[in-house]
């Protein structure tokens, strides 16, 4: 789905799930919260990582500038990109969501996936 400037919307997405089939979602637009590992400003690089998991992802930072410290619980929006063995999610929008239920998320977006899965489609 694109809105009307042409960007596409985030698709809520588990981390894992990008760890594990990032290969395939080259050039999707996703939403995926997770814990800033490690920061590094000058080459605009992080990683994002699921506290439950342990999964982690590259971030590219450049268009989200300055970003705080590692530690903080964030929410991103951005394009994924695959190359060399390694996907990348080039981040659009971020925001803190230090204090967030990650459990409770987790379970509200099954909940919701299986509405929409559920619901009769409508042309």
């Amino acid at each position: 789905m694109q809105s009307m400037g042409g960007i596409k919307h985030g698709e809520p997405y588990l981390l894992n799930e990008i760890v594990e089939n990032g290969y395939t979602m080259d050039g999707l637009s996703v939403r995926i919260n997770g814990r800033l590992l490690q920061h590094d400003f000058q080459n605009c690089r992080a990683f994002l990582a699921d506290p439950k998991t342990g999964c982690s992802l590259k971030v590219n930072t450049s268009l989200i500038e300055p970003l705080e410290e590692a530690g903080s619980l964030f929410q991103l929006i951005g394009e994924l990109s695959h190359s060399g063995g390694e996907t990348v999610l080039n981040a659009r929008l971020v925001r803190c969501i230090d204090g967030m239920d990650l459990v409770l998320y987790k379970k509200a977006l099954e909940l919701q996936r299986q509405y929409f899965q559920d619901r009769p489609k409508v042309l």
